[in-house]
């Protein structure tokens, strides 16, 4: 699951980091709201109809969206939203989450954090008072102090782990050690162990951080508590200025979120999360860039853990994937599990709009699949049903010069870098087929074998194919002889658009109508402008072979 690190108010709207805490009770609106949720199916929306295909306007196709992330569980935005409207934490979780009950972790829990960041594979910490390397089976080492032992290093050396140490000008020099083991860990007397990172940063971290060696690579794993954890994720998912309820709501969250995916950790795994948006955020008590130093954790965010503390949400009797997302749109999206049910939110845009565009040129689409040609045309085929524009995209149509390709909408999100797959693409308006009125003209002609044919065609309606694209239905209708009706399925000579030869067409055509052009590989006309002034005119002409032949051809009228 990936959640979405939510945008600050200030990066999203422009005004103040600090949001004004305005609590207005109107309990009773609220509690409709949750009546409502509770009463509805918990079933997934229906899929929506196709969208009509798009054509780009000067090139460019624009997209207008709402929502930040994937829409499952609990959005941010709207937990604020509800907060604001005087819901607790306690019922903005039943909001989000319907059927789960809440339910406490053992106050012992902990958890062991990969720091996907240190990814030189060895792990290097600042020396501070206090320092020690523990080993396997209990064993531990104090480490030196004084001027030549500014940093620590673990490192891999002939699948084993080695201790090195340096000064802060010096080179790296090895203590030898009687640890063993593939895992070792630094702690010090403070339990804020600081570490340095490939790119000069130093983060410092609470409990144990270890050097983990599996399959030839070091893994740098944080293990501390799970409360411990949470002082550092909270304020790093979520504003903690905002209202209290919604900051405890991401607490429990949060939490109820990495006991689930703890659960489901093999046990051979060197770590249960990592450290990212692909997990949850996690950056520590503190980081140092640049000289200077910057505390992750804040006041209010562990006045929320400590509020809901080991507090987590269960489906029966089981933890719950509790999946949030910055922002829905409106509407949740159905998950993989019941309490993760697509419903309309009115909370998610109570603090600020949850609306997005973005203009997407249809050259850069061809770059990115550049199999299908030059790109014609945009087409949502499939919606999940929940929600404005008939909900989240699913299938994606690009209509192109070469071929047609159908993407998912997931892939199309990422590869453009949008906010959420829950939007709708607009761009030149496909010019429809002039109003046509049926114009039937008959006559004869007489055929090579000497047989007088009495002839009647009609130009017929406009429609749109399920492929998106317009069409124009040419009909010829009423062929007879003097002595039978002709089969259905007979065919007539007709004269081409070019002039150049006779063709073949069956009875009924429908022929391609793009940027008001009838296209076909054998046949271009031009559909009738104006209404009712279309002309159909039956003659008698002559085949490369010299032989008369009957011929249809269309008239177009003079503008």
């Amino acid at each position: 699951m990936i959640t979405e690190v939510p945008a600050t108010p200030s990066a999203t709207t422009g005004t103040s980091a600090t949001v004004r805490r305005v609590r207005r009770r109107l309990l009773a609106a609220a509690g409709a709201a949750l009546s409502v949720l509770l009463g509805c199916q918990l079933l997934a929306p229906s899929p929506a109809a196709a969208d009509s295909a798009v054509l780009p306007q000067d090139g460019t196709f624009t997209l207008n969206g709402a929502g930040f992330g994937h829409g499952w569980g609990m959005s941010q935005y709207g937990a604020e939203g509800a907060a604001r409207q005087g819901l607790s934490w306690q019922q903005i979780l039943n909001f989000y989450y319907p059927g789960t009950t809440l339910s406490s972790l053992p106050k012992s829990t902990k958890i062991r954090v990969w720091i996907t960041a240190d990814y030189d594979h060895d792990t290097r910490v600042v020396a501070s008072p206090g320092l020690k390397v523990l080993g396997a089976g209990g064993t531990s080492l104090v480490l030196p102090t004084g001027s030549s032992y500014a940093y620590w290093r673990i490192m891999e050396s002939d699948s084993a782990l080695k201790l090195k140490y340096r000064s802060a000008t010096g080179s790296w020099k090895t203590l030898q050690t009687t640890l063993t083991g593939t895992s070792w860990g630094f702690e010090n007397t403070a339990k804020i162990v600081a570490v340095q990172l490939p790119n000069g940063t130093v983060r410092e971290l609470r409990g144990r951080v270890s050097a983990v060696l599996s399959g030839g690579v070091i893994k740098t794993v944080n293990r501390l508590t799970m409360e411990q954890y949470l002082q550092s994720v909270v304020p790093s998912e979520m504003p903690t200025s905002w209202d209290r309820d919604a900051v405890a709501t991401q607490a429990v969250a949060a939490r109820s979120f990495a006991a689930r995916t703890q659960a489901n950790t093999s046990s051979r795994a060197s770590y249960d999360v990592c450290d990212t948006t692909a997990c949850q955020v996690y950056s520590g008590y503190a980081t140092v860039s640049g000289g200077r130093r910057t505390i992750r954790e804040t006041a209010a965010g562990n006045a929320a853990v400590a509020a809901t503390a080991g507090q987590v949400l269960k489906y029966g009797s089981t933890i719950a994937f509790t999946q949030f997302a910055s922002s829905n749109g409106g509407h949740t999206a159905q998950g993989d599990f019941p309490y993760l049910s697509a419903h309309p939110d009115p909370y998610d845009g109570v603090v600020v709009s949850n609306a997005w565009s973005r203009k997407i040129t249809a050259a850069t689409v061809a770059r990115v699949w550049p199999s299908v040609g030059t790109v014609r045309q945009l087409q949502v085929t499939v919606r999940d049903g929940a929600g404005r524009y008939g909900g989240r995209v699913k299938t994606i149509k690009i209509i192109g010069s070469n071929s047609t390709l159908s993407v998912s909408g997931g892939s199309f999100q990422s590869v453009f870098g949008l906010r959420s797959t829950l939007f709708t693409i607009t761009g030149a308006v496909p010019p429809a087929a002039a109003p046509v009125a049926k114009v039937t003209t008959t006559g004869s002609c007489v055929d090579g074998g000497g047989i007088t044919w009495k002839t009647k065609a009609v130009w017929g309606s406009t429609y749109t194919g399920a492929d998106g694209i317009k069409r124009v239905r040419i009909d010829y209708a009423g062929w007879t002889t003097r002595a039978r009706t002709v089969a259905t399925d007979s065919t007539v000579r007709s004269y081409t658009g070019s002039g150049v030869r006779l063709q073949t067409l069956n009875r009924t055509r429908s022929l391609d109508y793009r940027l008001g052009t009838v296209y076909d590989a054998r046949n271009p006309l031009n559909p009738p402008s104006a209404p009712g002034k279309a002309k159909i005119r039956i003659s008698v002409g002559k085949d490369r072979d010299g032989k008369p032949r009957c011929t249809v051809t269309h008239v177009q009228p003079k503008q």
